[in-house]
């Protein structure tokens, strides 16, 4: 029998890997449920132990699906972070890949614990707030979180597939040279000789990367899929006036951006109206600006946030409409809310307020009420209650409401100069 050797193969890292305390069963469940849209399509495979089929080897099943990992999704709980099982045998093997191979890590907090105090995880940007974790959450809340999660592994998984292509399979590999499992020596001797023997190849003419007009159609989609669906949206992004910005050349006309939509124009006549409402005289071209993403202006992702943007010409004042919060610009002039004759005002809702303990609801006006006799140039006023008191509006409602207290301005970790308001009655308007 000749000498041979045996040819190995590693597992490509072609998988998301959940990794969870079973207390935390239905968390992943529905997770999952939100991942197989995209598995179903066949751009996502993903593993966790409900996997396990009765019969595997379920240590060596669960290690050879962590070698297969290209992103991890982990949620975190207190019963998480208790578990031996996970400290030992999971969390190792994740973090030395991502120390070594660049695997992606994506903590989410399912319960409220002690993620912060745990320097090998907080490391990681949670994708959502550790202080409003997915417990707290109401069901539209959680399915949203679950939503985002999955398209954020989502396009981590391909940007670690297009980082890490898969090699090419050799004639070694697919086993071509010999019908055995082993390979003699002389055929490795045989074949090492023809590759040097080979003439070479003449260079290949550079080809488009088909690849990036993929990538490009899924950024569109993942900046205008929600206005798209629901152009209303708009009126719950942030309006920003500033003078002067001179250099257009890097915002790009919405219309060509949106080529591949058709260019958009019933959005971008929204968009139009939106400026209009804060002032915009109807001049100009509307544009797109982008913030990348370590300016931290809404969610921390790799794509950044996209804002829509117009220079009116004949002053060159500028419009900038942005779906969060802009810390360094400040609102044009707000609109005062007055109440009627009976002492009740109207107003829409703006914004709910999510870093807030569960027993409190908290949204945020459009516009200032006239109880101040001076604003400070960002003031905001949010009308809060207990959890249960009234039924809880949304973002665009309009809400009729008499008011209790007016209080005075505090700061608070996520908003800054702001103003509860207490109420003795609240009504969701039709």
């Amino acid at each position: 029998m000749p000498l041979g050797i045996v040819v190995g193969r590693k597992f490509m890292r072609d998988q998301i890997f959940i990794s969870y305390s079973h207390a935390d069963s239905d968390y992943q469940l529905r997770l999952r449920t939100h991942l197989s849209i995209f598995e179903r399509s066949g751009s996502v495979k993903y593993w966790s132990d409900t996997q396990l089929r009765t019969g595997d080897q379920w240590r060596n099943e669960i290690e050879n699906n962590l070698e297969k990992t290209a992103v991890a999704i982990l949620l975190v709980s207190a019963d998480f972070l208790d578990s031996d099982f996970i400290r030992s045998n999971e969390l190792p093997p994740l973090l030395d890949a991502w120390e070594k191979e660049g695997v992606y890590i994506l903590p989410v907090i399912v319960k409220p614990c002690s993620f912060s105090h745990v320097t090998e995880l907080s490391r990681f940007q949670a994708v959502n707030d550790p202080e409003y974790t997915v417990a707290e959450m109401n069901d539209a809340e959680r399915e949203r979180t679950w939503k985002n999660l999955a398209e954020i592994a989502y396009r981590r998984l391909l940007e670690y597939q297009e980082k890490h292509p898969e090699p090419p399979v050799s004639d070694f590999e697919q086993g071509r040279p010999s019908s055995s499992s082993f390979i003699d020596l002389s055929d490795l001797i045989d074949i090492h000789i023809e590759v040097e023997e080979e003439p070479q190849k003449p260079e290949k003419k550079h080809e488009p990367d088909v690849t990036s007009h993929e990538q490009e159609d899924d950024l569109l989609f993942y900046y205008v899929h929600d206005l798209l669906e629901d152009p209303s949206r708009l009126q719950s992004y942030y309006v920003y006036t500033y003078e002067h910005i001179d250099i257009l050349s890097f915002l790009p006309s919405a219309i060509d951006f949106l080529s591949a939509y058709g260019g958009c124009p019933a959005l971008i006549h929204q968009v139009e109206e939106l400026f209009r409402q804060n002032g915009w005289e109807g001049d100009g071209e509307i544009r797109l600006m982008w913030f990348p993403p370590f300016l931290r202006i809404g969610v921390e992702d790799t794509w950044g946030t996209l804002a829509w943007f117009v220079k009116q010409n004949n002053n060159g004042t500028s419009f900038i409409a942005s779906p969060a919060a802009i810390p360094y610009l400040t609102l044009p002039n707000p609109q005062i809310l007055t109440p009627d004759a009976d002492g009740y005002y109207t107003a829409q809702i703006a914004e709910v307020r999510r870093k807030i303990n569960p027993q409190y609801r908290c949204f945020k006006l459009r516009g200032l009420l006239d109880q101040v006799s001076k604003y400070k140039e960002d003031e905001t006023h949010w009308l809060l209650y207990h959890t249960g008191d009234f039924q809880d509006p949304s973002v665009n409602d309009w809400v009729r409401f008499k008011v209790k207290t007016v209080c005075g301005l505090r700061d608070f970790p996520d908003i800054q100069n702001t103003r509860n308001i207490y109420l003795y009655s609240l009504e969701i308007l039709p």
